[in-house]
Order: structure tokens, then sequence, then C-alpha cells
């Protein structure tokens, strides 16, 4: 009732019911007799409630306009020419407000996009995840509320790593850049699911990145990414990222089993892109030993 004072919530209908002769089975439900309901008395008893929430005061950011400075900061700095060295400073500048900024004002959705398309998977809780691209942890918090624990996040800003390392959601925190085949620190077949939420953008992380990212990929592990839709029109590097994944499955290294699904709301107004990717079955290693034919 105290919630309803308050004008957060308003109780449609209220009553209480009598349930007759109602007994207890094996499996825990209940069983009720209905030919005994013109006795006077009722074994069990309770209350229904049908409740309304009300709309009530919008919080203070739902209102506050994404700012033009930031909006023209992160145009001039998502770009091919941008040094990668350009980049992480903008990151680890950017890093204590990058959740109010990008997601409570920016409404940044492409977490939890591939958060949903992942929980559709249906897999063991015990699988190896790496939060490609982690940022503060946005994506990894959303993945353990699943249950899933067994979570790395690399990043190539150690601020932004700084601030997912306050949330205790990895259990290693790796700081890194991804560039081609060998440029990260992470052994063959390492992870059995690897997601990237906006990792893949200009001055980020190109399609040439994708071997590298399979080769850390278990035989048979999943790529899970999620990128502002239309980049192939502002970069080169871009253009060419669909002729990739088709030359990858032509060589039987991956199957793209979804996308691209393009899905509004990405960030800051701008539709996003998802896809599932998943390694060849077949395929343990992107080093081929020099002594094999």
């Amino acid at each position: 009732r105290s919630l309803e004072t308050m004008g957060r919530i308003k109780i449609i209908k209220h009553e209480q019911f009598l349930d007759y002769d109602a007994t207890m089975k094996g499996d825990g439900s209940l069983t009720t007799n209905t030919n005994n309901q013109d006795n006077t008395q009722a074994t069990h008893c309770g209350e229904f409630y049908l409740i309304k929430r009300l709309a009530g005061e919008l919080p203070y950011f739902a209102n506050l306009p994404v700012s033009s400075n930031l909006k023209q900061q992160i145009q001039h700095i998502l770009q091919d020419c941008t040094e990668n060295s350009q980049v992480i400073r903008f990151y680890d500048e950017w890093s204590s407000k990058y959740e109010e900024d990008l997601v409570l004002v920016g409404n940044y959705s492409g977490h939890t996009k591939c958060v949903e398309a992942f929980m559709e998977l249906g897999l063991n809780r015990s699988v190896s995840i790496l939060d490609l691209a982690c940022g503060t942890g946005l994506l990894g918090e959303e993945i353990v509320k699943y249950g899933y624990v067994n979570i790395d996040g690399l990043d190539a800003s150690l601020q932004m790593l700084g601030q997912a390392r306050g949330k205790n959601v990895f259990k290693e925190h790796i700081l890194a850049v991804v560039h081609g085949v060998g440029s990260l620190p992470i052994v063959d077949d390492a992870y059995d699911v690897i997601m990237s939420s906006n990792g893949f953008a200009p001055g980020q992380i190109y399609p040439e990145a994708l071997d590298e990212i399979v080769r850390i990929l278990k035989p048979g592990g999943y790529l899970l990414l999620t990128m502002r839709e239309g980049l192939a029109e502002t970069s080169p590097k871009f253009a060419v990222f669909e002729t990739d994944l088709v030359d990858m499955e032509k060589a039987g290294k991956i199957e793209v089993t979804i996308g691209p699904v393009v899905f509004g709301n990405f960030v800051l107004d701008h539709p996003g892109v998802f896809y599932m990717i998943r390694k060849s079955a077949q395929l343990h290693l992107a080093y081929n030993d020099p002594a094999s034919p």
C-alpha cells in the first residue's frame, strides 16, 4: 500500500479466495476436491492482486541530450586514418563517463543484443568466454547475471580495464591490441565463445583481425559480434568485411550461422548489425606446422 500512496503503482483488483479440501500431492502441487464446495470449511485460502505500474517521474538522464561535442569527438576518432595511440588515449580519458554517456544517454544496446543471442545457444555454465574490446565490462556484467563466471575481458585501454576490474566480473583482465594473426598474447583454441560489442569499428578492430580471433577460439566455438551498421560506406577496410567472411567460409575456417541482422537503436540512434560466426570443428590451429605437407 505504501507504493500506491507514493504513486508508484495502482492496485486494480484485490480479492481473497478459498480453496476447498485442497491437498498436497507428492510433486508439491495442490489438488482440489471440487465436489465438496458446499462445505463451510475451506482448508486453504489466498489473495489475488492485479497491480499496474505507473509511469512516475522519469530518471534524470532520460531527457539529457548527447552532447554535440562528444558526437564530434567520436566521429573524429573512429576513422581509418586515426593512430591507434590516439584511440586508446580517447578511451582512457572517456572511461569514467563512458557508461553514463553511451548507455544512459546514448541508448547503447549492442551488449544486450550479444547476450540475448548467446543465451539462445543454451551452453553449459562452465564454458570459457572472452569479452573482446570489453571496455568497462558492460557485456560481462550481462553474462554473469545468467550464471556464467568463466569470463575474461580484453581491451586496449588500461583505464577502461580499470573500470571493469572494479566490477569483479572478469577472471583475467588482458591489455592488448587486436591486429593480425599472432597479435594477441593468448594461446590457440583458448575460448568456447568470444563476444564483441562495438569493438569492430574504424580505428579499433578491423576485419583483418578475424583470423586472429578464430585462432583463439576452440574448434566449434562461437564468435558473436555487434557493430554499427553502414561501416562499409565510410571505411574502405570495412567494405571488404562480407568478402572476408565469404573467403573464410570457402576456406573451411568458419560458418556464418546468423547474420548480417540489422537492428535499431544500436547507439546514438544509429542502427546496428549482428553476426554469429562458428569456427570449423576441424580447424584446430591458425598456425600451420612447417613440417606438415
